[in-house]
């Protein structure tokens, strides 16, 4: 009783980081001032915005910066791209046709999603979470059932 009541109160710690991180998806950022110029490689404690690549994928990144790469809070965003039969890289396409689409709230460090964060997918999965190098370690899977009933206008 006393570990399941530990991890809900994890789960609930990790729930009001992704919440307060999730500012950052919407144009908010922490206090930090912007990035100047091009060069990424020059960005540090600073607050910006580049393409990153994540495996074959590549992504958006808003947030911290520290030594030219992701550090600090901030949001990775964009298409899941994978090895197509020909290997040639293309957007993964759901059973449905749809492009699969992710994005990812967090902690980075160095480069690498790491400590509690949030990823959904368009497909209806998330993981709420800690991560390490990129890997989760600890948390929960969810498949997030959604479904049309026509009252927002689709």
């Amino acid at each position: 009783m006393l570990t399941h009541m530990k991890l809900r109160w994890k789960l609930c710690a990790v729930a009001l980081v992704a919440a307060s991180l999730s500012l950052m998806a919407h144009g908010r950022t922490p206090n930090l001032p912007p990035c100047g110029g091009t060069d990424v490689a020059a960005w540090s404690q600073c607050v910006g915005e580049t393409q990153v690549t994540v495996g074959d994928s590549l992504r958006t990144y808003r947030g911290e910066f520290q030594k030219g790469v992701p550090h600090g809070r901030g949001v990775r965003f964009g298409l899941f791209y994978v090895k197509d039969k020909d290997g040639k890289i293309a957007p993964y396409k759901q059973a449905d046709g749809k492009e699969l689409e992710i994005k990812t709230v967090g902690f980075f460090r160095e480069g690498k999603l790491f400590g509690p964060g949030q990823t959904t997918r368009s497909d209806g999965t998330s993981f709420m979470g800690e991560y390490r190098d990129e890997n989760q370690v600890k948390g929960e899977r969810k498949y997030l059932i959604a479904y049309n009933t026509g009252l927002f206008g689709g």
